[in-house]
């Protein structure tokens, strides 16, 4: 299985997506350059995941992400599917990094 991976700056704004999140999420890849990551989730779930992101930019460690959460993403549609997501950081000239690694476990 190819991985679906995207890649955020510590204020949350996406700076990379590869073709398969694109590809699973519906969206172009231009129109999730530059926006805030959180609009690949749900409304309800917006301020939840800012405190998140924010509490693991303090300490930030390679981990599965929402441990004995549901994890849930939107697609361009708006149809939600579940997902698992890997987190790790990159440390880069411009600042951290953090490299999300999607997967759709609807088969699940």
């Amino acid at each position: 299985m190819t991985s679906s991976e995207v890649m955020v700056d510590v204020e949350g704004r996406i700076v990379m997506v590869n073709d398969n999140l694109a590809h699973l999420t519906g969206y172009a890849k231009s129109d999730l350059v530059g926006r805030a990551v959180e609009m690949l989730l749900p409304p309800d779930l917006v301020a939840r995941h800012r405190a998140h992101r924010a509490r693991y930019n303090a300490d930030p460690t390679t981990r599965p992400m929402g441990s004995g959460l549901q994890i849930v993403c939107r697609r361009q549609d708006g149809s939600i599917f579940p997902a698992d997501i890997a987190l790790s950081t990159l440390e880069t000239d411009d600042g951290r990094l953090v490299v999300s690694t999607v997967r759709d476990i609807s088969e699940r």
